[in-house]
């Protein structure tokens, strides 16, 4: 279990990439990815990985992998943050 500030602060994260993918004028095209800031959601997103790490210590893994567009405007992966217990 992880304490109240990691937790909003990821859910907080999470929710502004659903609040822009949500908008009711979203049709989920290249063109209005390029109005998502990329670099500034992975940045946070790695921030926080390194964060939920040092709350939850050396029993897991934290695990974060990148959200992109491709060259040619189409979004290529979700950002994850997965976790791994070194007990399993």
């Amino acid at each position: 279990m992880i304490s109240v500030e990691p937790y909003n602060s990821l859910s907080e994260w999470l929710r502004r990439y659903i609040a822009f993918y949500n908008q009711p004028e979203f049709s989920n095209t290249s063109e209005e990815w390029r109005g998502f800031d990329w670099e500034k959601f992975n940045t946070r997103g790695m921030e926080l990985s390194h964060q939920l790490k040092a709350e939850l210590g050396e029993s897991f893994i934290v695990k974060y992998f990148q959200a992109c567009e491709e060259t040619d405007g189409q979004r290529d992966t979700i950002s994850t943050l997965g976790l791994e217990s070194e007990n399993n």
